[in-house]
This record gives structure tokens, C-alpha cells and sequence, in this order.
């Protein structure tokens, strides 16, 4: 249990805080004993913690099991080029740590999960959505729900970024809202985004937590915020829930969908496709899934390029098939989320294939 008292270099610290009539001494008081965990660590969470940690938030949690790379850098302003290769969530620590050493910060350097997220998010109170796709925010979503929690959502692509708050006194969930599948596969790993756009989203991210601890303002609760940078503009579009039917048929899908996956596909190392490339007696169809730049860089020996938005044509699919019958096929990307996705559209193809982990 820590103390919400104030030390003399905390009112230091806080002072341009503790004068504000919306904050005063008890606001940053609340603040201290606040609980927040941020799930990722990537671009959004860099201002988010930065400016959480630099409010006086008394614990923060950082839920990340990446590693800092070079490409991260252009928007990933928490790390720097000496932690290339480093964990992010460590490296995250090493960094805010400095900046306030006031709050206590627990790195874990976990994938959030089915198995671990009630653990990892049952001591915090608001847990600040940073992932970057839709299976690990329906996780946050249900445990969310389940634990009454706050869900503070931002999502980014390209020059838009999305935020909203679910599941505060009663509002709708993330889970609750209708969603078009298809557009949450746009994120910056299978695209790319503006360098400064998840700075700018992740700051309200972090004004919307703040304003709930200290309990000031007006909560994007029932309403999504949408900026566009190209445009320079900001609007709020109010939320509709689904009804309970839809919402039911939708997750009853979506058990489905997690069984079929595991019916037509499963995880290899790199160790096991060694082994089946050493084996003659088996063939491996090793399929990288990535952009035709990032195969041209550099990819794996005897490989071919099927990039992710080519691969529903009808031809590459015709050709993963007959591939199928005397082949083991291997989908490889970068991060494995591409492969996630071009394993559900074969799945849905009834293309056998495996997912090659590492």
C-alpha cells in the first residue's frame, strides 16, 4: 500500500499541478494512488507514459513482450538506437525512471494473453489500450468487463488515429460496439503511419486518464474521437451499442473462427523448419508474406513473396492449394500478426499450413 502523501520534491514536481482549481492538492493526491497499466509499448505508449509518469501517476504498469528495432524509431521516441535489440518494456523502465523517480514502474515483459491477463491487470485500475491489433484488444475488452476496469482504446493508421474510453460507469465496451473486421488489420506493421501521429493520440490518451483520476471534464464515454492529420481535423462520432443477439452470434463466431484456426494450422520453430528444409523426403513451400520492399531487402533462402493484400486473389489461392497437396506450406513475416491474418484467409480456404514462430 503507498502512500499518498507528498514529499517536498514532489510538491516541486507538481506545482504548476497542485495551483489549478481542478487539481489542487487532493486531485494530485489521487493521482499518486492512482494504478495504471499500458498494454504495449510502441509508438502510442511513448507520450502516453511519458506524460502519465511526469503527472505523478503513483504505478504504472507496462505490458510488452517486443524488442526494440531500428524501424520502431521514427515513432517510438521512448527508445533510442543503443536499445536496438533490447526488451521494450525494460527499456521503457530505464528511461521513465529518470524522468520521475517518484513513481513506481513494473515492467513485464509478457504477450498479453488469455492465460495471463487477469493476473498481469487485476491490481490496476485503468488499463490504457496501446496494442496495435484486434485480438489483443477483445482480450483487454473481456477482462476489462470481467474486472471492472477502464479501457482506455487508441488505434492508428497511417494519418488517422481513433480513441475512446469504454467500459467507465457503465458505458458501452470495445466488444459492444459494432466493428468492421476487416479495417482493424490496417496498423502500422502491415502499412505504415505518420511518425508523430501516435504521439499526438497517445497525449489524449493520457489527458483522458488524468481527467478520470482526478475526476475534471467531460470523458469521450459513448463517443469515438477521430483525427485526421492530413486534414488537421478532430471529430467525435457517438457510439452505438449492438444489440444482444448480434453481440452473442458475433462471439459465438468468434469461438468458431479461434477453433478453426487451430483445426488448420499451428505453430512451428525454427529449429523444427530446419529440420523439415534438411528432411528431402518433405518438401516446404516457404511463403513470406510481407511487402515485395521487404522481401527485395532481405528474406529467407528459397522462399517466395505472396504479400498479405495479394493474397485473396483467386490465383495465389488456387496456387496455395495444389501447393497443399505436396507441400508443407511455412507463412513467415516479420512480427507474425502478418501471418496471423494471411492464416485466417487460408483457413477460410481450407489451405493446411503451418506458422513459422521466432
Amino acid at each position: 500500500m503507498y502512500s499518498s502523501k507528498l514529499n517536498s520534491q514532489e510538491y516541486q514536481l507538481y506545482a504548476r499541478h497542485i495551483i489549478m482549481p481542478q487539481i489542487k492538492l487532493s486531485g494530485q493526491q489521487r493521482l499518486k494512488r492512482s494504478k495504471v497499466v499500458c498494454v504495449g509499448a510502441g509508438g502510442l505508449a511513448s507520450s502516453t507514459l511519458m506524460y502519465l509518469v511526469g503527472a505523478g501517476v503513483g504505478t504504472i504498469g507496462i505490458i510488452d513482450d517486443d524488442l526494440v528495432e531500428l524501424s520502431n524509431l521514427h515513432r517510438q521516441v521512448l527508445y533510442n538506437t543503443q536499445q536496438v535489440g533490447k526488451a521494450k518494456s525494460w527499456s521503457a523502465v530505464e528511461f521513465l525512471e529518470k524522468l520521475n523517480p517518484e513513481c513506481v514502474l513494473k515492467a513485464y515483459r509478457q504477450k498479453l494473453c488469455w492465460d495471463n491477463a487477469h493476473l498481469l491487470i487485476q491490481s490496476y485500475d485503468i488499463i490504457i489500450d496501446c496494442t496495435d491489433n484486434f485480438h489483443s484488444r477483445h482480450i483487454i475488452s473481456n477482462i476489462a468487463k470481467e474486472l471492472h476496469k477502464i479501457h482506455v482504446y487508441a488505434a492508428i493508421s497511417a494519418f488517422e488515429g481513433h480513441i475512446s474510453v469504454f467500459n467507465y460507469r457503465g458505458g458501452p465496451s470495445y466488444n459492444d460496439i459494432q466493428q468492421i473486421r476487416e479495417s482493424e488489420y490496417n496498423d502500422c506493421r502491415l502499412g505504415g503511419v505518420l511518425g508523430v501521429l501516435p504521439g499526438l493520440v497517445g497525449l489524449i490518451q493520457a489527458t483522458e486518464s488524468i481527467k478520470m483520476i482526478i475526476g475534471a471534464g467531460n470523458i469521450l464515454d459513448g463517443y469515438m474521437m477521430i483525427y485526421n492529420a492530413l486534414e488537421m481535423s478532430f471529430r467525435k462520432v457517438r457510439i452505438r451499442e449492438r444489440c444482444k443477439n448480434v453481440n452473442n452470434q458475433l462471439r459465438r463466431n468468434h469461438v468458431q473462427e479461434r477453433l478453426d484456426v487451430q483445426v488448420h494450422s499451428n505453430n512451428i520453430s525454427v529449429k523444427y523448419l530446419y529440420g523439415l528444409v534438411n528432411n528431402r523426403k518433405k518438401k516446404v513451400y516457404l511463403v513470406d508474406v510481407r511487402s515485395t520492399e521487404e522481401y527485395e531487402f532481405k528474406h529467407l533462402r528459397n522462399s517466395i513473396n505472396i504479400p498479405l493484400h495479394k493474397l485473396r486473389k483467386n490465383n495465389n489461392l488456387e496456387t496455395l492449394k495444389r501447393a497443399a497437396q505436396q507441400r508443407i506450406i511455412i507463412l513467415y513475416c516479420n512480427s507474425q500478426y502478418r501471418s496471423w491474418v494471411a492464416s485466417n484467409v487460408l483457413t477460410t480456404s481450407n489451405v493446411y499450413h503451418h506458422i513459422l514462430q521466432g
